[in-house]
């Protein structure tokens, strides 16, 4: 047996792209009902595909991305801080980190 948590509590919504929208990067609402890439503050989720004018955003559930250095193990609020996910003491969003490796973490996003 192995370890997978590939598939828990994934859920999605669709949305416009907005220019910068990109498959696999971090994504935040920047108008209505519409996702662009994220670099810094909240973001919404993690772009997984893109279509035309629509994206389809991973809201919650398992994913990998990019990690700031510092960033730990366990339950955290989290945020993008120079296209990095990183812990903060106020604000963010609840996430379980559950590995870190080559400047990624996997994370369950709440």
């Amino acid at each position: 047996m192995s370890v997978s948590l590939k598939g828990f509590h994934e859920k999605y919504v669709t949305m416009a792209a907005g220019e910068s929208c990109t498959p696999g990067s971090p994504v935040e609402v920047t108008a209505d009902n519409t996702a662009s890439d994220c670099a810094d503050g909240g973001f919404a989720g993690v772009c997984a595909a893109r279509e035309g004018d629509l994206a389809l955003v991973q809201v919650t559930g398992h994913m990998t991305i990019p990690a700031a250095d510092g960033l730990a193990l366990g339950t955290r609020m989290v945020e993008m801080a120079g296209g990095k996910l990183a812990a903060v003491a106020t604000g963010g969003r609840p996430a379980i980190v559950t590995a870190l490796a080559e400047a990624t973490a996997e994370i369950v996003l709440l």
